[in-house]
């Protein structure tokens, strides 16, 4: 990420559901396998920072069930 902001997924219940291994890097990503459902991903600056000029990229990618 271009400045210093944080991720945390939530399911639909608002529990905590995965966050990045490591904070504070550039470029954060969760990793997870989670039953199908509804989530939520929060995007945060880093103790409340955030910039105009540095906005964030989110990329979403999901992965169906394996074929037998």
């Amino acid at each position: 990420m271009p400045a210093d902001y944080d991720l945390e997924l939530y399911d639909a219940g608002g529990k905590s559901a995965a966050a990045p291994a490591e904070r504070g890097k550039r470029s954060e990503e969760v990793r997870r396998k989670l039953p199908a459902g509804r989530y939520y991903l929060k995007v945060s600056g880093h103790d409340g920072a955030w910039s105009a000029r540095l906005p964030y990229r989110l990329d979403l990618e999901t992965v169906g069930p394996a074929k037998p």
